[in-house]
């Protein structure tokens, strides 16, 4: 089609014209029409019948066709229905002996490109009218390939987006699946953990009284029977009254971090400055022994429930007291500020001292229940008192932190919100 269109500007090329015409007065005036036209080149054959044309069009390629109405075998609208159905690629002018609107308008409407009037025909009419049918053809024909990508892009798109959505639809419904999974575990642990602090509350009390009564009777035999005892007998009585005490150490512990879960919340605004003060004077009797130096800076208000505030306090200062070194003076340094974290304002305390220390690759182990990085009988203790100080910081959906260094000191942040909140604690970023 490029070639016949590229023969209106180029006089070497030649248009390739089938001319369907049973009148051969009619044909011979086409054919004179045509040859009078000099910048166009015209191969023109004639066929006479709707028959003759099915098997010329079986033969050969044409860039046209000019198409009479009125053949001996068909007529009408249907000679261009019967040639579109035979050449759908070929662009077709009538050319017929009547001036009819209506007509023209049903042949353009059935397929043809363009609808001649014979009486008013000459050369550079017709010329234009098979160079227009060309080009309309050839637009015609783009469109319709434009249109058959597209709808082919569409379908294929269509596809994709059925099997992503297919796989969506997948893995939202195995995504259901493992929330609800997760759901049941979430329910099962949080029975279990409730069963295991009753049991834990249940067993510290009710252990109580046995040891009570132990402890009770070993002092009975130490004071009646003292004089009698051997030294290695006064030695197992000995050892006996310090496992019971330390056994009792145990238990009241464990019971104060049972108690935890169950003690009911009791959030107020907490002047952390205040309670600091507070917890100071409480340990004022250790902080006098230790000969220790308190820096402390001024500290924000929080929601919280201040008991507890006053507990972890008192844990962790403990813990510095406690771990101190023979070989300088302890300095405890308390402070605090405000950070950010998503969005949300937290209260970052750090309490940092200069005692014992621990090695750093250990600090995980910190917060664990009956975690001690120390020899046993060298520091007195349960190792409870920071998984109580953890679990009061999870009760406030905050974070707590450890670092040391070995016989450097140790440091520890405690990150609360501000505010209330009743989610889960925040993540660093």
């Amino acid at each position: 089609m490029d070639t016949a269109q590229d023969a209106f500007t180029d006089k070497e090329a030649v248009v390739s014209v089938l001319l369907v015409e049973d009148n051969m007065g009619d044909a011979r005036l086409v054919e004179f029409l045509l040859a009078e036209v000099d910048y166009c080149a015209f191969s023109l054959t004639h066929m006479k019948s709707f028959a003759d044309t099915q098997q010329i069009l079986s033969e050969q390629v044409f860039d046209v066709i000019l198409l009479d109405l009125s053949l001996p075998d068909v007529s009408g609208l249907d000679t261009v229905r019967g040639v579109q159905n035979l050449a759908s690629a070929l662009p077709i002018v009538v050319l017929s002996g009547t001036n009819d609107e209506a007509m023209a308008l049903q042949a353009v409407h059935v397929g043809a490109q363009d609808y001649l009037f014979k009486g008013e025909g000459d050369g550079h009419s017709i010329t234009r009218a098979i160079r227009h049918a060309i080009e309309r053809k050839q637009a015609s024909q783009e469109i319709k390939k434009h249109a058959e990508l597209m709808e082919s892009r569409v379908l294929e798109r269509t596809k994709s987006l059925n099997e992503a959505n297919q796989s969506l639809r997948s893995e939202i419904k195995i995504r259901a699946q493992k929330e609800q999974e997760l759901s049941e575990l979430t329910t099962q642990l949080q029975r279990s953990n409730q069963e295991l602090e009753s049991f834990a509350y249940v067993a510290s009390h009710d252990l109580q009284e046995p040891l009570r009564k132990l402890q009770l009777f070993s002092d009975r035999i130490k004071d009646v029977c003292g004089a009698e005892l051997s030294p290695r007998g006064k030695e197992y009585v000995n050892r006996m009254l310090h496992a019971t005490a330390r056994m009792r150490e145990f238990i009241h512990d464990l019971l104060a971090y049972s108690r935890l879960s169950c003690r009911p919340e009791n959030f107020v605004t907490v002047d952390m400055t205040v309670l600091v003060v507070d917890v100071l004077s409480d340990l004022e009797v250790a902080i006098d022994e230790s000969n220790a130096l308190i820096h402390k800076g001024r500290l924000c208000h929080i929601e919280a429930d201040p008991f507890l505030l006053r507990r972890l306090l008192q844990n962790v200062i403990g813990n510095a007291l406690k771990y101190r070194s023979n070989e300088r003076r302890l300095t405890i340094n308390i402070e605090g500020h405000q950070v950010l974290i998503q969005n949300e304002a937290y209260f970052e305390l750090r309490i940092q001292d200069n005692g014992i220390g621990f090695d750093n690759s250990q600090k995980e182990r910190v917060f664990g229940m009956f975690e001690r990085l120390h020899e046993r009988g060298s520091y007195a203790g349960t190792g409870v008192g920071l998984a109580v100080t953890k679990k009061i910081v999870d009760i406030h959906h905050g974070t707590c932190s450890a670092s040391g260094v070995c016989n450097q000191g140790a440091t520890f942040v405690i990150t609360l919100p501000i505010k209330r909140k009743v989610m889960g604690p925040p993540s660093h970023d």
